[in-house]
């Protein structure tokens, strides 16, 4: 019997149509299963790409360092310190293997905290803080105009600053050039010599936006009591060094150095870019195997209900089955039958979700786009539709191999007593 029998399929499309509720029902089944995997793996899909969005701009090379409190006594000192940074712990991390770069860090008040600057009768309230050249560097800007803080600003303890962007629409009026303008922070006059926008995106975009720049000698001169004080450490490695091995490196000489307990943990605190997006890549793959576990259940039911149906067809037809066999029908012919009656279902069913799926897809995708939700596109991968083409054949192979066999097992004479 071949797959190419044009009688053949034109039996099983009038079997479809004799039975169409019956067909309908059965092909549901098929039709949300694939549909639901669909479905998962696009919002999936569009859940990872809005991670990994947020994330863009966070080098996977990148560390951060701050001070917390011991939660350990050691030699002889009392849990509960405060771990502070000063500049003689800068050329200590430089010189840990590995290290590419260093920007040590201060912020004017809290971390969080913002400071009144104005120009020209206009005031916002903005993030300062005091670089270093490097931060440049480990985390790239673009540029609107001017440049980032360099080394002269550095050794001259110029009174410089680099602004984002909303400090710019809030202190400037539009177009209006910022290079060479002055800006006052805690009466302090500094003059504009660069404004950036950020690589990032999301709240971490925000706060660039927000941020202004000034060199590291010229916030502690300016604005620190105490001149050698370093908020945080932003270090990046060098390539071929794991970022891993090199913030343990960095935290066992700040624990040695600080007098920490080597087993304390809340001391020396930091984030790790690798380390995050290593855990953001285990988190989804576990996602992705969950989609494909419940979509592939769906679908199991569906193929359940196929055969099951296909199982029914091969009673209601057992005569018509004998007297094919008594006419000398072999059994790869009855199998091959009731296989491709099967198969053909769970291909138009599954089909069909296929494309209702896609299609939801793009329209919500279209919905989403420009809004502030915090997702990409659900856009579904074209190796993942071939891939469930490929499961819709083998399921609907599956579904109709045990009817298939059973009609292939009947008996000629015991089919034409069947009633």
């Amino acid at each position: 019997m071949s797959v190419l029998d044009f009688d053949t399929w034109q039996e099983i499309f009038a079997t479809m149509r004799r039975n169409r509720l019956r067909t309908l029902m059965t092909a549901f089944g098929v039709f949300w299963g694939i549909f639901i995997l669909i479905i998962l793996l696009a919002f999936g899909a569009a859940l990872e790409s809005g991670v990994s969005k947020s994330m863009r701009g966070f080098g996977t090379n990148q560390i951060y360092i701050w001070g917390g409190r011991t939660s350990h006594p050691y030699q002889g000192l009392k849990p509960g310190r405060r771990i502070r940074y000063d500049t003689s712990d800068i050329p200590a991390v430089q010189n840990i293997e590995g290290v590419a770069n260093v920007a040590p860090r201060v912020s004017l008040g809290g971390y969080r905290d913002t400071s009144n600057v104005s120009r020209k009768g206009k005031t916002g309230g903005f993030k300062v803080l005091g670089d270093y050249p490097d931060w440049g560097i480990i985390q790239p800007f673009e540029y609107y105009e001017g440049r980032f803080i360099n080394e002269i600003d550095i050794k001259e303890k110029r009174k410089v600053a680099v602004i984002g962007e909303q400090v710019y629409d809030i202190l400037f009026e539009k177009g209006e050039p910022a290079i060479g303008k002055s800006i006052l922070i805690r009466n302090v006059y500094f003059e504009v010599v660069g404004r950036v926008h950020s690589t990032r995106s999301g709240g971490s975009a925000d706060e660039d936006a927000t941020t202004i720049y000034i060199p590291f000698t010229t916030f502690q001169q300016s604005f620190l009591q105490s001149t050698n004080h370093v908020h945080w450490f932003a270090i990046s490695a060098l390539e071929g060094f794991p970022p891993e091995e090199v913030d343990e490196s960095v935290r066992s000489m700040l624990r040695e150095r600080k007098k920490v307990h080597p087993e304390d943990t809340q001391a020396i605190q930091g984030f790790n870019a690798a380390e995050a997006a290593g855990k953001i890549n285990s988190l989804f793959g576990g996602i992705r195997l969950f989609m494909w576990v419940v979509g592939l259940a769906t679908l199991f039911a569906g193929m359940l209900g196929v055969s099951n149906i296909m199982l029914i067809v091969v009673r209601e037809r057992t005569k018509e089955i004998g007297i094919r066999k008594a006419l000398g029908a072999r059994p790869w012919a009855i199998i091959s039958h009731v296989m491709q009656e099967s198969i053909l279902l769970t291909l138009i069913a599954g089909y069909s979700g296929l494309l209702l799926a896609v299609a939801l897809s793009e329209v919500i995708g279209d919905v989403l786009e420009g809004s502030d939700m915090p997702l990409g596109r659900p856009e579904v991968d074209f190796a993942v539709a071939l891939s469930a083409l490929a499961i819709l054949v083998v399921a609907g192979a599956i579904a109709g191999f045990v009817p298939a066999k059973q009609a292939a097992s009947i008996q000629p004479v015991e089919a034409l007593r069947a009633e």
